[in-house]
């Protein structure tokens, strides 16, 4: 779903390695947009994060990458994430918040598309700082 706030960013709760092919499946095929210039990831610790961005640096391999973590106490550290997507050859760097993430997300993305995804509670806190659900502006 598009963010009713800013709808260059996009926001999905793909948070397993099959979630990520399906997102980047509806990306590609049901919405045929470009991949999108910079990718938000927030996890929980229970996430396979290696496997996760296997996909995403084959489906965005000039995308930034920037790893966050939401306030849940079970939010896998971002600089985990970040780690493993280098290691996929993606270019990634870390933000404190979700919110900073999104923002920095859409700044590297101008004037493209940004993808916010990987837990919902990260959708949840970008809804909260970005615009609310669909249907809710602010």
């Amino acid at each position: 779903e598009s963010c009713p706030g800013e709808p260059r960013l996009w926001w999905d709760g793909a948070h397993n390695p099959a979630g990520v092919a399906r997102l980047v499946h509806a990306w590609r095929e049901d919405l045929r947009f470009e991949p999108p210039a910079a990718i938000v990831v927030a996890l929980s610790r229970d996430k396979d994060a290696a496997a996760m961005v296997v996909p995403l640096a084959a489906f965005a391999p000039g995308a930034a990458l920037i790893a966050t973590r939401t306030r849940n106490p079970r939010a896998l550290e971002a600089q985990v994430i970040a780690d493993h997507a280098r290691a996929v050859g993606l270019a990634a760097e870390v933000a404190p918040d979700v919110a900073a993430a999104a923002r920095r997300a859409l700044d590297r993305a101008a004037p493209g598309r940004a993808l916010l995804m990987g837990s919902l509670f990260a959708v949840g806190e970008a809804m909260e700082a970005l615009g609310g659900a669909p249907g809710e502006l602010q």
